[in-house]
């Protein structure tokens, strides 16, 4: 199946208000957001990350239609693995980066994840993220962030 994220994005750009958003509004438009971008019976797992004003950042899981809020620590993705104790170890105490730092993180996970747990994490990978202006934004030249961040093993 062909997923479409470039239409997720677009989707979730059309509904996003100018002004701040509750965390139950923008969980609310990530579902239309969610119901408008996929075709019947199409299915792909993805993250949505926000900040919220006067509140905690916040992270949504979703596999297909269905969308569930993560615990800022829980470990979702590689289930409880070495590998997930390893990412959650070298995330859980930074307290704050911009939007491309953590698409960068976000791609190194997501490397990993294809190296170490292979059998369940594939694919190409995409990053989009959406400005608080309301612009989208993508992390570009994936493959060859990966291939740099792996060499930080070396």
């Amino acid at each position: 199946m062909q997923i479409r994220p470039k239409k997720l994005a677009r989707e979730l750009q059309t509904k996003l208000p100018t002004q701040s958003v509750s965390k139950k509004e923008a969980e609310l438009l990530l579902r239309t957001a969610l119901k408008k971008s996929l075709k019947p019976r199409e299915h792909f797992y993805t993250l949505f990350g926000a900040y919220v004003p006067k509140g905690d950042p916040v992270l949504w899981m979703a596999s297909g239609l269905d969308v569930l809020e993560i615990e800022r620590c829980e470990i979702i993705g590689t289930a409880d693995s070495p590998l997930s104790r390893y990412f959650r170890g070298l995330v859980i105490n930074i307290h704050a980066v911009n939007i491309r730092q953590a698409s960068v993180i976000a791609a190194y996970m997501i490397a990993q994840a294809k190296k170490y747990e292979g059998a369940y994490c594939g694919g190409p990978t995409d990053i989009y993220f959406l400005y608080s202006s309301g612009h989208i934004g993508q992390l570009t030249n994936i493959q060859s962030w990966e291939h740099r961040l792996n060499e930080l093993e070396y």
